[in-house]
């Protein structure tokens, strides 16, 4: 029989950048709605919603990025059981 250990990984949720990280997308998600909202033709409207839409890639990026925290482990041996 063979032992793994799977190690589930997930952002680090408790750094206090995450939230910051978060707190802007939702700044630059709210201004590229108001923008939608303005009425101006649509080359216009993708224009000015670029930039924030460049700055929400890179923030995802960083989150992305970041050292995730370990949330537990998963050992299995032999075949795997569903158990409720």
């Amino acid at each position: 029989m063979t032992h793994s250990i799977i190690h589930a990984q997930v952002p680090d949720h408790e750094h206090p950048e995450f939230f910051v990280r978060m707190d802007r997308l939702i700044e630059y998600n709210t201004k590229i709605s108001e923008i939608g909202k303005m009425g101006l033709p649509s080359p216009v409207t993708t224009l000015l919603r670029l930039p924030f839409i460049e700055r929400m890639v890179a923030e995802i990026f960083q989150l992305f990025i970041a050292a995730p925290i370990k949330s537990g482990s998963v050992d299995v041996e032999g075949e795997a059981q569903v158990v409720y």
